[in-house]
């Protein structure tokens, strides 16, 4: 494994070091990184990119002492990292055997620095899927891997980290190995419509991307509050809500939706719920239905039933008033409210243009 530091990085390693190797020939190799030392509110951090992806990962809030241990610390980085994105840990282990022993170099070229300081801003910009609690800042990597690696082909980082693995591990398109995926059922909560999916879901992912598969499956457009619940005293929210903390009552236990995985509840729990909108009170029961072997990286929609609402329809109550205005030619309200619900619903497509072409794959997250 080749390190190749910038000069801050390198000033802090001190005698550790070493030797240094060549500078250059690494470039696109999926077994160099490019490492950074820099301050994030007022906290020392370290910041590792894969040379050949660009795949970051991060450690946060580090002590002097830690920098003694720093080669342990980005090997483990890098493994918390990969288990998020689906690698076996088998397949994690062979990685580090091809990658060898750890050596240090200076920094191969302006370039290269110049897109690991822009993946910097990126991280920083996404500063709320920092955990405060853990150096470890894993979450923080699966964000940033979902932006674009180059914007010419279009490829997100995820991408060419995926392909990297497949062709250099030889994991013959199956990254995921022994990462089971999860069958989800999954009911909005209507008096008289019936609007219901049916899903595979890795189970690596976190709730925070189980979260943007929900809103796109259901058509929401992602401009409300959101939580996950797993019983009467359990929450799964937002992580930038900490102002709304308040709004629970005491012996809640509450954790940040980037940071709770889905295999850390499924299989154990068997259903939880997800609201969103907290004025419109949109109730959604998701319901385990069973786990699966070899599956893939991407989640799956198998089954579509009825349209959702249109956001901000009032709530379910509203939505029935809706309905039953639209099948009254004869009421007063007809005309204003389909001019409402047509102006509401222009947007949408996925029910329209994905109910007929089921199973659908989905790359969102």
């Amino acid at each position: 494994m080749k390190y190749q530091c910038t000069k801050a990085m390198l000033d802090n390693l001190g005698e550790k070091s070493g030797d240094l190797l060549p500078r250059t020939g690494d470039e696109d190799s999926f077994f160099a990184w490019h490492v950074n030392y820099c301050i994030w509110n007022r906290h020392k951090v370290v910041m590792a990119m894969n040379n050949l992806t660009h795949y970051c990962v991060f450690l946060y809030r580090l002590k002097p002492k830690d920098m003694a241990r720093i080669e342990a610390l980005l090997q483990e980085a890098i493994k918390r990292a990969f288990l998020m994105e689906g690698v076996s840990e088998k397949m994690i282990r062979r990685y580090f055997e091809m990658a060898g022993d750890v050596g240090y170099s200076q920094s191969a070229n302006r370039s290269m620095t110049s897109k690991m300081n822009a993946l910097v801003r990126d991280a920083q910009f996404n500063a709320r899927f920092l955990d405060e609690k853990t150096i470890f800042q894993s979450a923080l990597s699966l964000r940033c891997s979902r932006m674009y690696r180059d914007r010419q082909d279009r490829l997100k980082i995820c991408q060419v980290f995926q392909m990297a693995m497949q062709d250099i591990c030889g994991l013959e398109g199956n990254l995921q190995a022994v990462v089971p995926s999860l069958q989800v059922s999954v009911t909005l909560e209507l008096e008289h419509e019936n609007v219901f999916r049916r899903l595979i879901v890795p189970s690596c992912i976190s709730f925070f991307q189980f979260h943007t598969i929900l809103q796109e499956i259901f058509e929401w457009q992602n401009c409300h509050l959101h939580e996950f619940s797993l019983g009467n005293n359990d929450k799964i929210t937002m992580d930038d809500f900490d102002d709304e903390i308040g709004l629970y009552g005491d012996g809640i236990q509450i954790r940040e939706e980037s940071h709770v995985l889905l295999k850390d509840v499924f299989p154990e729990k068997k259903s939880c719920t997800y609201l969103y909108d907290f004025g419109d009170s949109w109730q959604h029961e998701i319901i385990f239905e069973r786990e699966i072997t070899g599956s893939t990286l991407h989640a799956t929609l198998l089954e579509m039933i009825g349209q959702a609402p249109p956001e901000d329809s009032g709530g379910p109550y509203g939505y029935e008033q809706n309905l039953a205005c639209l099948k009254d030619r004869e009421d007063p309200a007809y005309e204003e409210t389909l001019q409402w619900v047509t102006w509401r619903t222009g947007y949408r497509y996925f029910y329209q243009y994905k109910k007929d072409k089921l199973p659908v794959d989905l790359y969102i997250w």
